[in-house]
């Protein structure tokens, strides 16, 4: 709708002048707008508008760090459908853009990784949870896409540290969570992802008696 769009493009423009204005009444007024969007309850369907119409990469950014702190926010309810909802548009959102400004990949990346996380223990009704992180990382690696493969390696990289660490969002819980979840995740993940982590190596090595420093797709 009308309010939808006006919305929108206001936040477009915020997310914009907060990294590129000299304006303070404007970066004032851009800092409020973005700080907010996480804690509005409009935030998940707002960010991915926000991703979805690209309007710049500012904007994507944003849209990836306040869906982040969003699905973090412990004073929100957010249900695993919706969690999962939004996990599914990134990855599907990242597969069709491989070539984002690498920020905002890296954001994304996170989000997921945040997102698999916070749900470890989480199974939806029809089954469904974030324990099939790694079939999801691996589409991206079968791809043969040099851009796709790179993206799931990150991803995979990303999740072992974030896995096995304590956030800033964690140090409110039982520390005996948080020994679960890295033991859970070592005994379930770490060693499939060791085999992949290899078996890429493996592969790499056997292609670079064939590389053609002239390709710019292979060098890339």
């Amino acid at each position: 709708n009308l309010c939808c769009f006006q919305d929108i493009n206001q936040l477009e423009y915020f997310c914009k002048e907060l990294y590129i204005t000299t304006d303070p009444q404007i970066r004032t007024q851009a800092e409020k707008a973005c700080s907010d969007l996480c804690k509005r309850a409009d935030c998940a369907d707002l960010c991915q508008l926000l991703l979805q119409r690209a309007h710049s990469c500012y904007s994507q950014l944003i849209a990836a760090t306040a869906l982040t702190k969003y699905i973090l926010n412990r004073d929100a309810i957010i249900p695993i459908a919706t969690r999962l909802e939004i996990r599914d548009y990134v990855l599907n959102y990242l597969a069709a853009h491989t070539s984002l400004e690498k920020f905002v990949q890296q954001s994304l990346i996170t989000l997921l990784c945040r997102l698999t996380k916070a749900g470890w223990f989480d199974t939806a009704d029809d089954g469904r949870g974030f324990r099939d992180i790694l079939n999801c990382a691996s589409k991206f690696i079968e791809s043969g896409q040099s851009k796709a493969i790179l993206i799931g390696v990150q991803l995979l990289s990303n999740l072992v540290q974030e896995m096995n660490q304590n956030s800033e969002s964690d140090m409110t819980r039982i520390i005996f969570m948080q020994r679960k979840l890295s033991a859970s995740f070592r005994d379930s993940l770490l060693l499939p992802i060791f085999r992949l982590g290899l078996n890429l190596l493996r592969e790499a090595d056997k292609n670079v008696a064939s590389l053609d420093v002239n390709n710019a797709d292979q060098v890339s």
